[in-house]
């Protein structure tokens, strides 16, 4: 469970999904359902599925790519972007990886 709370620049327009891990460890590559404010139960309306590309632990004004990042630490994640753009949750992929509520904010 990770509360994804601000959308943070990193680069050229792109963003990454900042928040806290609440239980489970993401890990680069998980496969993501990202379900927007607009989801209803039963449709597919503000529900996307992506992987995320990196995890990033952002110390200070310093951002480290690391492969994995366990609970109780926050993170930064890549490649959700385009799709976490408002306030939504991300849920375990087909594997059952990680859930995450998103609250976003740019």
């Amino acid at each position: 469970m990770i509360y994804v709370s601000k959308m943070v620049a990193i680069e050229d327009g792109r963003f990454a999904a900042f928040g806290r891990i609440f239980s489970g460890t993401v890990v680069a590559g998980q496969k993501v359902k990202i379900i927007g404010p607009n989801f209803k139960e039963g449709s597919k309306t503000d529900y996307f599925e992506k992987s995320v590309n990196s995890t990033i632990v952002m110390i200070g004004n310093k951002a480290e790519f690391i492969p994995s990042v366990p609970c109780g630490n926050t993170v930064a994640l890549t490649g959700i972007d385009h799709n976490a753009e408002d306030a939504g949750d991300l849920e375990p992929g087909e594997l059952g990886e990680v859930e995450a509520e998103v609250g976003a904010q740019r």
